[in-house]
């Protein structure tokens, strides 16, 4: 049995299919360990908590999308999830610091430090591999955005322009996607790439093969709705996939 397992964050688990829902079409088993809002610390602990939750085989794909570090990751049990009040478990994502009420610009100020997280996001990168290295399955990483450029700003981190795994490394989800025209939400332009440019993406670099007629229908749906909450319904009546289908619950 050929199986898919995901994480990431809200460019791998969304309102609308992305990337990974697609590409499930291709196996018999999916996983989606994807969160909105997560950041790499986060990320890293669900990929190790989904290869402790699963005895990975030579059959099975997992695949790991990184953010960027502009993200603070809190964990407890239970959290209060305004945003996204389907996602239950226990990672209290909320996206960039930047953009988030909660953080005020003096938090700001004396609790995060740019060097500090671009350092932890790179450790992150790196234990990830050492432990996708360890795996029998196949594997390939991506990102939200581009995390090798950012090496430039800072001399004392270009010794770790060598932990990017190239061979398995697939190009940013934002710098193929950035093009495509954005599905608007209550007259706002929503910067998540719409199931089209997902496709698109998944087709360029890593499955030629993929059923577009499937995804042509998930972007016609965007069309029907103005609020994100009624995808939902719309996904899973018109799909048999719903948002939260394949999101698999963490600790």
């Amino acid at each position: 049995m050929k199986r898919l397992f995901v994480v990431g964050c809200s460019f791998t688990q969304y309102y609308w299919p992305t990337w990974a829902d697609i590409l499930s079409q291709e196996y018999d088993y999916f996983e989606n360990w994807g969160q909105p809002g997560l950041g790499n610390r986060a990320i890293l602990e669900r990929l190790t908590e989904l290869v402790v939750h699963n005895k990975l085989t030579k059959d099975d794909t997992v695949i790991v999308q990184w953010t960027d570090f502009h993200r603070y990751d809190i964990h407890h049990r239970n959290p209060l999830r305004i945003n996204f009040p389907n996602c239950t478990d226990g990672w209290n994502a909320h996206g960039t610091i930047f953009d988030n009420p909660r953080f005020s610009y003096e938090w700001i100020q004396t609790n995060w430090k740019e060097f500090s997280y671009m350092l932890h996001t790179y450790n992150y990168i790196k234990l990830g591999t050492c432990l996708l290295e360890s795996l029998p399955c196949t594997w390939y990483v991506t990102f939200m955005n581009d995390l090798v450029a950012p090496l430039e700003m800072h001399e004392d981190l270009s010794a770790y322009k060598s932990i990017f795994p190239l061979t398995r490394m697939l190009p940013p989800i934002n710098d193929f996607c950035k093009d495509y025209p954005k599905h608007i939400l209550d007259n706002v332009e929503d910067p998540h790439p719409t199931p089209i440019a997902h496709y698109d993406y998944l087709r360029t670099f890593l499955v030629p093969n993929l059923d577009k007629t499937w995804a042509q229908k998930a972007e016609d749906l965007l069309a029907n709705f103005t609020q994100s909450s009624q995808s939902i319904t719309l996904f899973e009546k018109e799909l048999n996939w719903g948002a939260y289908k394949y999101n698999r619950k963490g600790l």
